[in-house]
């Protein structure tokens, strides 16, 4: 990947919302694994009653990479063999 695109992704930041509504699940699970460190999230405000995140691209595409589940593949020559079935 180029550095260019390397720095535009990092520059492209989204809300915990924006980020759950992109992967599919609620905002307080994207809440929960900023705070339990697993999504890295920049704070906006650390003076108000509570933190305000943004999520880069970079950031997201990190946590998919780290957390994604790829098949293994079978070896060489193995044969998958059907089941007898009992009757």
């Amino acid at each position: 990947m180029s550095k260019r695109m390397n720095q535009h992704q990092e520059r492209e930041m989204f809300s915990p919302p924006e980020v759950a509504a992109k992967w599919g699940m609620s905002t307080n699970t994207v809440l929960t694994l900023i705070h339990s460190k697993k999504l890295e999230a920049v704070p906006l405000n650390l003076t108000g009653s509570r933190p305000r995140w943004k999520v880069t691209r970079a950031a997201m595409d990190r946590f998919l990479e780290a957390n994604s589940t790829r098949p293994v593949e079978a070896s060489k020559g193995a044969s998958v063999k059907p089941r007898k079935r009992h009757i």
